[in-house]
């Protein structure tokens, strides 16, 4: 081939070359998607890892062994149960066991206490209860002024 006769094909490399950076940009792109997968379908399985061990799924995000199989991931739970939440030491397959015990009594005065019950009842989508002591002395009341002496203003 002359000199001539490849200048006048040059072309079909021009063509050629651009087809191969199409292909090469395309293999690219596919290998990105692939890892993005990859790492997807890795993070889920590990995931599924702590939940069949009876941790909450988030604390696979503190996970970042290469090793991911049942055995390492095992392994890695024992060593970090103390200083994980829901992973209470002693605790079998990390699950954590509810307190038992009853709430402390509370030292709150009884009024407090009785006006708390009372807020919890209005929040709870019930009427206010005013204590009959409370309603006799407005019913009996004359006056603006002494309604709000009953009411403490």
């Amino acid at each position: 081939m002359s000199d001539e006769e490849f200048e006048e094909n040059s072309d079909g490399f021009k063509a050629l070359r651009k087809a191969y950076e199409k292909l090469r940009s395309e293999k690219d792109d596919l290998s990105k998607e692939l890892n993005v997968f990859r790492e997807q379908a890795s993070r889920q399985s590990l995931e599924d890892l702590f939940k069949a061990k009876g941790v909450n799924p988030l604390v696979a995000e503190f996970y970042h062994a290469e090793d991911k199989s049942e055995a390492a991931v095992t392994a890695w739970l024992d060593k970090y149960k103390d200083v994980l939440p829901g992973l209470g030491a002693g605790q079998p397959g990390g699950e954590q066991q509810p307190d038992q015990q009853e709430p402390p009594a509370s030292t709150a005065p009884q009024e407090v206490q009785e006006a708390f019950g009372r807020l919890q009842q209005v929040g709870q989508g019930g009427a206010p209860s005013i204590p009959a002591s409370l309603t006799a002395q407005i019913e009996a009341a004359g006056s603006y002024e002494e309604v709000l002496k009953a009411i403490g203003r």
